[in-house]
């Protein structure tokens, strides 16, 4: 397989919901597609979305990495899967960013699907899980904002709900409250800081928050302060998880959290780890160290992106909760005709909604919707 060309788009969709959490505010998505088409005329394509306050990245860096890769690998013959897999997790892992290698990793891994005429499933060797349940996510508001949100979102059984919070306990256990209200069948409550805590408010929140029966602390600190991490991890770890998110993007720095016992649960979302290839390498790595996982999903992604994390959810089958999967619910129109989201009953069933045919996602892209910069 050789590479004729790559093109790079900007995707910005408007959101049926404002998403709010302590570190962004948005009313629209921002994703990159990579649009790779080989010299025996495939199309294929991948998606990442980079975020300045998780990986550095924004598209402008993005577009960069592409733009300077291209020579290269247009002068490169695929000759094997291996080949691939060492391209993108060895190769060029100092050379582009995370976002840049998630792009690249969903696009050739859709070629290489289709060039060798092989379902994903054969060259990944996995197969996919008949049946994927995903969490809720409710943003920051008082909670008298929130009502209608959780009014239009009650309808889907979801078992498991990240609440992002800020400072504020009082507004977040009103949240807590409302989750309990309005779904009743909740299994599993996790908080998402987004790095607003201070070491003195982690010690102030967390009781008061366990007690209303949360299960999970998320990227509670900044990055860097693994320190402060490690003290919550050794005082509050037996009785919750704490789950990094934001400073859990390379492999080196998976490997740096667990040296250092920061925390006992990993938020692998596959935009900030290199795509589904450099994900699995953290992911076994977090395994052998009995260090749980969950996919996690930067809100507004395509269906692209799910159907990469339905992937690397075979690869990885011990995940113990999928974020995502939100298609239409969230944007205003998604990349793919028909979207890949969860149904009433917050399930997915990759069987039934990719078949098993060569490619990553088999339904048609909308490329109306994208556009060249």
């Amino acid at each position: 397989m050789k590479i004729k060309s790559l093109h790079l788009f900007r995707l910005q969709v408007p959101l049926r919901v404002r998403f709010s959490q302590s570190n962004n505010t948005t009313a629209t998505s921002d994703s990159a597609i990579l649009r790779l088409e080989t010299t025996s005329g495939l199309t294929s394509y991948g998606e990442c979305c980079p975020r300045p306050y998780v990986t550095g990245e924004d598209f402008t860096s993005v577009k960069n990495d592409i733009q300077n890769l291209t020579p290269h690998l247009t002068n490169l013959t695929f000759r094997s899967f291996e080949q691939i897999r060492q391209l993108l997790t060895i190769d060029l892992l100092s050379q582009v960013g995370l976002s840049t290698l998630c792009a690249l990793d969903l696009a050739l891994l859709d070629a290489w699907s289709k060039a060798q005429q092989l379902p994903l499933s054969q060259v990944l060797g996995v197969q996919l899980p008949q049946k994927i349940k995903y969490a809720g996510v409710i943003p920051i508001a008082e909670a008298a904002k929130l009502r209608p949100l959780a009014e239009k979102f009650s309808q889907f059984a979801f078992q498991d709900i990240k609440v992002k919070v800020g400072t504020d306990l009082h507004q977040a256990l009103e949240t807590i409250h409302l989750v309990k209200q309005y779904w009743p069948q909740v299994a599993n409550i996790r908080i998402d800081a987004n790095c607003a805590w201070t070491p003195r408010i982690a010690q102030s929140m967390i009781p008061p928050l366990l007690q209303a029966g949360v299960t999970t602390f998320e990227q509670i600190f900044p990055k860097g302060k693994t320190d402060a991490l490690a003290d919550i991890t050794q005082q509050f770890g037996r009785k919750a998880e704490i789950m990094e998110d934001e400073s859990l993007t390379s492999f080196a720095s998976a490997r740096q959290l667990i040296a250092q016992k920061a925390c006992n649960r990993f938020n692998i979302k596959l935009s900030k780890t290199g795509g589904i290839l450099n994900a699995l390498r953290i992911y076994d790595l977090a395994k052998a160290h009995h260090i749980n996982c969950q996919l996690g999903a930067h809100f507004g992604e395509t269906s692209l992106l799910t159907a990469a994390g339905i992937w690397f959810s075979a690869t990885a089958p011990e995940l113990k909760t999928h974020e995502g999967a939100m298609g239409t619910y969230l944007l205003e129109q998604d990349l793919m005709e028909t979207p890949l989201q969860f149904d009433k009953e917050a399930s997915l069933y990759p069987l039934q909604q990719i078949p098993d045919k060569p490619g990553l996602q088999t339904g048609k892209v909308n490329t109306s919707m994208l556009q060249g910069l």
